[in-house]
């Protein structure tokens, strides 16, 4: 709880690796609780600082195909749904194929205690679990340049471009049609920003002149 800062997520998530088996700070998980307590609001802040690190470790030591996918949700932050999994994992395989191996994967995700999921269509991290990839994950072990986010970003301007595509023209939609189309256009505009800056510029422009023009 102390190392935790009482914070429910990592409570949940420090629990659940050891149900796993995945060693949490050996050395300090010894240590008296009161002996923890008698430290310093700096020495705590250090070992807080380890733990939120070897709760993240625990990612790595998943040995699971979820963990791939739970470093992608991080980044891709403004939405995730059972298509986006697809897109970006299961390409390659047989539709049959790739609807049983989603399937899988999604019951797996929602067994996890930092995934928010309201259905196949919406599932994302809990935000304090967003926060500790990003800041332990992918900027200190898998990214610490960012050419993979941002190439990450590119792919899934990708998946935008098909479901915008896949839409009525705007003449011909209804209005829950034009706002998922306006939804759409505005979480393709922050990843083409983060993929490439001065083309993302240009694509805000046109979207900024169709939007004033509507």
């Amino acid at each position: 709880f102390l190392l935790s800062d009482g914070k429910p997520i990592k409570i949940a998530l420090s629990l659940d690796w050891l149900d796993r088996g995945i060693p949490i700070l050996p050395d300090v998980m010894k240590m008296d609780p009161a002996a923890l307590r008698r430290k310093s609001a700096q020495e705590i802040k250090t070992l807080r600082d380890r733990f939120e690190s070897a709760l993240m470790d625990g990612i790595r030591r998943f040995q699971s195909p979820v963990d791939e996918v739970i470093l992608f949700m991080a980044h891709l932050n403004r939405r995730f749904n059972r298509k986006m999994l697809e897109f970006l994992f299961l390409g390659d395989l047989p539709p049959k194929q790739r609807s049983s191996r989603s399937r899988a994967l999604l019951n797996e995700l929602k067994s996890l205690p930092f995934v928010k999921y309201t259905s196949d269509d919406y599932f994302v991290l809990h935000d304090e679990m967003n926060r500790l990839v990003q800041s332990y994950v992918w900027d200190i072990s898998e990214d610490q340049d960012r050419t993979r986010r941002k190439r990450l970003s590119a792919r899934i301007c990708e998946y935008y471009e098909q479901e915008l595509n896949s839409l009525p023209t705007w003449e011909n939609s209804t209005e829950q049609e034009r706002v998922t189309r306006r939804s759409y256009e505005v979480e393709a505009l922050y990843y083409r920003l983060y993929a490439d800056f001065r083309s993302g510029f240009w694509h805000f422009e046109r979207l900024f002149e169709t939007l004033t023009a509507d």
